[in-house]
């Protein structure tokens, strides 16, 4: 059987509510390092791994994963808390 591809326009979706461990603030656990307090791009890679996971649901076979392996992003707005 052949393998099924993602089609051209594919999408998934994953939201969340920005919470205090989501901000940029937040990543350095010993705080040596100070960044503000909004959205870390980090988390929103994170946020967009779930998405296209998800939109990989139809593709994968029964066992499979998916992660990421490349990604070029710009983060454009700073998003407060809430």
């Amino acid at each position: 059987m052949p393998r099924k591809e993602l089609a051209p326009g594919s999408s998934g979706t994953a939201a969340r509510v920005v919470e205090e461990t989501n901000l940029a603030s937040a990543l350095s656990p010993d705080h040596a390092d100070s960044f503000p307090r909004v959205f870390a791009t980090a988390r929103m890679v994170a946020l967009m791994e779930m998405a296209a996971a998800r939109a990989m649901t139809d593709v994968l076979e029964e066992g499979e994963l998916t992660a990421g392996v490349s990604i070029a992003v710009i983060h454009t707005a700073a998003t407060p808390p809430g």
